[in-house]
């Protein structure tokens, strides 16, 4: 084999890359190229378009036109002959005939050593002449044939091959040397495929011979392969496997394949019984889920069929039928799934396995257990028929609420109490009672509540579109146009009539949600819902109102007393101040009227007047007058440094009072202590007597 590869480069050129030398080329190797490269220097190429031209790259010249020389060469190529096929017949007759070559690998299994020894022909080898090879082909074919006709082996080096034939003419069929060794390799190479499937066809047929010498052996399936070594050790099928190691291994492989055999016939011993068994339990009427193995035992230990198959299988004569047979399903299981080779094992193999009262056993509970699946399948069928006719009797309560519902005697607000006297008397209500699932009483307020869930879907409905109208006629009042009188407002004093009258109209059958169809039921309650959050919607209104008031008030008083200029007086009069308070910025006009702020301006007036009035008259000469009180605007204006006088003269009234305090109590205990002194200075028991100015500190 050539060692050359070709690959593409990258910008699509071919190269060659030699795996031995690890060396690329752009040149095409002399082992790639066919004869008609190697003997002339044209070569044929493909223009674009597709058509071919030659160019010769001795002369460098191009053609469109076939030139001759390449003509004859390449016809010389396409004429056939029978050189690869006189190779492919040696290759088959080499085959057919292994007792000849096995004969000839032993007689040449050692190579010549020197170059006069020369192995004999191969007679059935007819070599090609030289006027017959033609092709590149046709001389490897030859040189192989010069092979075999050599009896060249395959571990032959090619030294000791050339020796050989070297001197046969055949041997300059091929050029260069390099192809040679390329020819002679893959001929070792064919050889030794040929040799090794000859040495494994004896290998197998050995083995074949020591399987049947296995056969015929009286072996259990406790049997080791010290008992085929005693009985074997002298047999040719014995000594024909050399390797002990070997033997041991052929013995396990026969053994499993015996014992997997021999499960196998159990297996189908089992089978054959249970269904026999089977057969005659289903002759029993009587046998239902409460039969006990005690009481039906008797029964079928005394059966006819059970008799016979109790004889047959003790009796070895009727076993070796049954086990024949279960053999020959074996091997027929095994050859329809294409696993017929691996059986080595073809030994006559009696079971004899009689039936016994386990076998019975299982049949029994194979049988009750078919009883009580069906039984379980009866229980089942009658639980599904309870549950259909429950859910018929639920169904045919549904009817009954909805008769209820059209003549309005179910409500979103109904209860249970008084709708029970209506149906008490219905079979459709006492049918669904004790039945499986919901009960009429849940039954009742999940209709309730789904009546409730529409009366909510369909009261936002109206609200949104409510919402939607509103806008819109806000949007047209704010752009100068008049509001549209055909457009209805909820009001705690809305008539139902108005808002059946409004679900009619075009205007609200022309809207996005004139689509939604509303029950007839539904629209008084929620009417009803809609006057409830109109009320609400009212009272947040009246009160917010309340409270700008309110507002508006205090800050009304708050500019009639700090925030007009010039302020108020008691000479102020309503009339010549009015404008000055009325236009004032800010002035809550929304919220209090003329006449309101009028009332207001008088109370704060007459305020003013009376605190006037409160105050003292004029001091004498060399009297004491505090400071005089300011009027309302005055301290309603100066409040802050009212306070932190009044503040500082409180702190330094306490502060005097808390010096006067210390000052006394300094006094006392500096008395107290001169009077302790002097008694103790006196001898006397502690007593001591105030002295004047302790007198006057008391």
């Amino acid at each position: 084999m050539t060692n050359w590869e070709t690959h593409k480069a990258a910008d699509g050129r071919v190269y060659y890359y030699n795996r031995e030398t690890k060396k690329s080329s752009w040149e095409k190797p002399d082992e790639l190229k066919t004869i008609v490269e190697i003997k002339t220097k044209w070569k044929e190429y493909v223009a674009p378009g597709g058509k071919k031209y030659w160019y010769n790259s001795e002369t460098k010249e191009t053609t469109w036109n076939i030139p001759d020389e390449y003509e004859k060469l390449e016809r010389g190529t396409a004429n056939t002959t029978d050189i690869s096929a006189s190779y492919e017949n040696i290759s088959v007759q080499g085959s057919e005939t292994q007792s000849q070559i096995g004969h000839s690998l032993k007689s040449t299994s050692a190579a010549p050593e020197t170059s006069n020894q020369v192995s004999e022909n191969n007679s059935n080898v007819v070599l090609p002449s030289i006027s017959q090879i033609k092709t590149k082909k046709d001389s490897e074919n030859a040189f192989k044939m010069l092979l075999s006709h050599k009896n060249i082996r395959p571990e032959w080096t090619w030294e000791q091959a050339i020796r050989v034939i070297i001197s046969h003419p055949l041997y300059n069929c091929l050029e260069p040397i390099t192809e040679r060794k390329r020819v002679f390799r893959e001929y070792c190479e064919e050889a030794e495929k040929k040799e090794q499937e000859i040495r494994k066809a004896e290998r197998k047929e050995r083995r074949a011979r020591f399987y049947r010498m296995l056969d015929e052996l009286p072996l259990t399936e406790d049997s080791r392969f010290r008992k085929v070594e005693i009985l074997t050790s002298e047999r040719e099928e014995f000594l024909a496997i050399h390797d002990s190691n070997e033997r041991v291994s052929l013995f396990e492989d026969y053994m499993d394949s015996y014992l997997e055999i021999l499960d196998e016939m159990q297996y189908e011993r089992r089978k054959y019984y249970a269904k026999e068994l089977d057969a005659v339990m289903n002759s029993f009427e009587k046998i239902s889920v409460y039969t006990k193995w005690f009481d039906f035992k008797k029964s079928i230990q005394e059966h006819p069929r059970v008799l016979q198959l109790i004889d047959e299988s003790n009796n070895p004569e009727k076993s070796k039928i049954l086990s024949e047979m279960e053999f020959q399903k074996i091997l027929e299981k095994k050859k329809s799934k294409g696993d017929d080779s691996g059986i080595i094992v073809k030994r006559n193999i009696v079971l004899v396995e009689p039936v016994d009262n386990l076998d019975f056993l299982e049949a029994f509970q194979r049988k009750i257990s078919n009883i009580e699946k069906e039984y379980m399948e009866k229980l089942e069928n009658q639980r599904k028929q309870r549950v259909r006719e429950a859910r018929k009797a639920r169904d045919a309560f549904k009817e009954l609420l909805n008769e209820h519902l059209v003549v309005a005697n179910i409500t979103p607000v109904s209860l249970w109490m008084d709708f029970y006297p209506l149906i008490k008397d219905d079979t459709r209500y006492i049918n669904v009672l004790g039945q499986l699932g919901s009960t009429p009483l849940e039954l009742f307020w999940d209709h309730v509540e789904e009546l409730n869930d529409k009366v909510y879907h369909q009261r936002k409905v109206i609200e949104e579109h409510i919402r939607e109208q509103y806008i819109l006629i806000k949007k047209i009042v704010s752009d100068g146009g008049e509001e549209p009188v055909d457009m209805i407002k909820i009001t705690s004093k809305t008539e139902l009539g108005e808002l059946e009258k409004y679900l009619t109209s075009d205007r609200f059958l022309k809207s996005a949600q004139g689509k939604v169809a509303f029950d007839n039921y539904a629209i008084p309650y929620i009417h009803e819902q809609l006057l409830i959050k109109a009320r609400r919607r009212e009272e947040e209104e009246t009160k917010k109102t309340a409270r700008g008031k309110k507002k508006a008030l205090e800050y009304t008083i708050h500019i009639l007393k700090s925030k007009l200029d010039p302020r108020l007086n008691s000479s102020s009069v309503w009339e010549k101040e009015k404008e000055q308070i009325l236009l004032y910025p800010g002035f809550p006009s929304d919220f209090v009227s003329e006449a309101e702020c009028e009332a207001l301006f008088n109370d704060i007036v007459d305020q003013i007047r009376s605190a006037e009035k409160d105050r003292s008259p004029s001091p004498e000469p060399g009297e004491y007058v505090s400071k005089p009180r300011k009027s309302v605007g005055s301290r309603e204006g100066d409040g802050s440094r009212s306070s932190r006088h009044q503040h500082d003269e409180r702190s330094y009234s306490r502060s005097r009072v808390r010096e006067d305090s210390n000052d006394r109590s300094r006094t006392r205990s500096r008395s107290s202590g001169r009077s302790r002194g002097r008694s103790r200075l006196l001898g006397g028991d502690g007593e001591s007597y105030p002295s004047k100015k302790s007198k006057k500190a008391y």
